[in-house]
Order: structure tokens, then sequence, then C-alpha cells
């Protein structure tokens, strides 16, 4: 089991019937996970120095675009970190 939270998995996501199932199915396999409402409460957080191993969002609920969204990533990510959108 990862705890540390350099292994976190942020899950930001608005809906909470969606976050909070999802979230609570990855912790019973182990995994710490760390929730936000949405993308850019998860950007202010690793801006402010928060670390993840993942970042998953939902763009579509989001009001930055996919490319908006990667490009604040790496802008607040910490340096040599991959960003990769799909």
């Amino acid at each position: 089991m990862y705890s540390d939270a350099a292994h976190a998995i942020w899950l930001a996501e608005p809906d909470e019937r969606l976050r909070a199932p999802l979230a609570e199915g990855l912790r019973c396999d182990g995994m710490h996970m760390v929730e936000y409402v949405s993308p850019e409460v998860a950007l202010e957080a690793l801006g402010r120095g928060g670390k993840a191993a993942v970042l998953v969002t939902a763009p579509a609920e989001s009001r930055l675009t996919d490319r908006e969204l990667a490009e604040q990533t790496r802008l607040a990510a910490p340096q040599g970190a991959k960003v990769e959108t799909s």
C-alpha cells in the first residue's frame, strides 16, 4: 500500500456521486487518494507544493479546456514532472 503523498492519486471531480465511490474503491485497493471538487482546486494545491503521482480530472466538467488544464498543470507541477493528456 502506498501511504506517502508522493504516491497519492489526486481525483478532481465536481460530482460527489462519482468522486466518492471511485475514491473509496481505490482506497479499498490500497491507494492513497486525495479528493478535490474541481481541477482548478487541485491545480491550486499543486501550485502550493502539493505532490501527486497522478492527477485524474474530468476536463469536460471544468471551465478549462483540455489544453489549458494541461498547460496550467505543467506550470504548477514540479520541474521535470511528466504531464500527459488523453
